[in-house]
């Protein structure tokens, strides 16, 4: 079982590639990173191909400012994903002896009609929610707070003729497969839910600065989609003394709309950091939030947990079927910043708060990215692909 993966990013698909190349089911990875930032994923170079112009033009454009560069970035961000997926069928049609394509919903188009020329299996990974739903949830939250939102019809329009072309999608949880059945195609999708990388994060012996304060963590980009103006309500009627946020993530073209909405009292701003910082902090506070109206599962609760935080997330996150295994956290309707509340207040019973944190410890043994490939695997074979 050889493997192609395929992504204009790089997201989880080096997790992915290291684990199948451990097992001699990788053929080549393709990334729209440059190579001098996954070097250090130790994969092989031959193994690789990179891509990376985009993302070095797309990584000054967002040091120029996105009030000033804004419109060139999600030129550039569409530009990135036809020119990639373009150079990964013209070398894609240079290897041999390979089963399976698995690529990015949105990045292979041109790539996924000529693997199915050639009756190869091809799998659409998605990791978010259907894109129709995806559309529908944000402009309707866009309209809500008071803005506009142009429809981005030409990646729809794509995505929607790769689900069709897909002989397998594939998804991390089972909120993105109830959207995908909304639409029809129940019978294509299979739920497998992300690793983490528990080499990168787990529970460190650290001593918080002081134990009576209460510090919640966001990690995520400063988004719509990901709600953190909901979270910062929440934090702003939060009731305690010793009360800090901790937010970790990029800014987006939408953070300049959600700035007003943002309570900015007792609360750190981070920017982007590397993963072994973003360990520290997790080990640093006593509860991680993720508040998001629509998500695939985002590795962020994967490595959280990891970290033993209690957990509270929305229900479109994709991470309630961690919470309902491992008893660590809550789920919370979306949009909802008194269910947020109301949480928080809870944790801060420290028992309870000790309790989650401890059953957020068990998990390290199952959600792997082992585990992760060799589910694929077994799945493909079950479906006869």
């Amino acid at each position: 079982m050889k493997f192609i993966i395929a992504s204009s990013g790089k997201y989880h698909h080096f997790s992915l590639a290291k684990s199948l190349f451990k097992t001699n089911n990788l053929k080549k990875i393709f990334t729209g990173y440059p190579w001098f930032k996954v070097k250090k994923e130790k994969l092989p170079k031959e193994y690789v191909f990179c891509i990376g112009f985009f993302e070095i033009i797309i990584f000054i454009i967002k040091k120029i400012s996105f009030n000033k560069a804004g419109f060139l970035y999600k030129k550039f961000i569409k530009l990135k994903k036809i020119v990639s997926d373009k150079i990964f069928l013209s070398r894609i049609k240079k290897i041999k002896n390979f089963d399976y394509f698995l690529c990015l919903s949105g990045d292979g188009l041109s790539s996924a009609k000529y693997i199915k020329s050639l009756n190869k299996t091809y799998i659409c990974e998605r990791s978010s929610s259907h894109i129709l739903y995806q559309e529908k949830i944000l402009n309707d939250e866009y309209k809500k707070l008071g803005f506009e939102r142009k429809t981005n019809n030409w990646i729809i329009e794509r995505e929607l003729k790769e689900y069709e072309l897909a002989d397998l999608i594939l998804v991390p949880s089972n909120f993105v497969k109830k959207t995908f059945e909304d639409y029809g195609l129940d019978n294509k999708v299979c739920v497998i839910n992300f690793g983490a990388n528990t080499d990168e994060f787990q529970k460190l012996n650290i001593k918080k600065n002081d134990d009576d304060e209460f510090n919640i963590l966001f990690v995520g980009q400063l988004s719509i989609r990901k709600g953190l103006h909901y979270l910062t309500k929440s934090f702003k009627d939060f009731d305690h003394s010793k009360k800090k946020l901790h937010i970790v993530g990029s800014r987006t073209p939408e953070t300049n709309l959600i700035e007003k909405f943002l309570y900015k009292e007792n609360t750190i701003f981070y920017g982007n950091r590397p993963k072994n910082e973003i360990c520290q902090i997790m080990n640093k506070v006593d509860v991680f939030v993720l508040p998001s109206l629509e998500e695939g599962m985002a590795n962020v609760i994967l490595e959280a947990t990891a970290c033993g935080l209690p957990i509270i997330l929305t229900e479109n996150s994709g991470g309630a079927e961690l919470i309902e295994k491992l008893n660590n956290g809550f789920v919370v309707p979306i949009k909802n910043s008194q269910a947020i509340l109301e949480k928080l207040n809870l944790l801060k019973n420290k028992d309870i708060l000790k309790k989650l944190s401890n059953n957020s410890k068990k998990f390290v043994n199952f959600y792997n990215w082992d585990r992760y490939s060799n589910e694929l695997k077994k799945n493909l074979q079950l479906r006869n692909l």
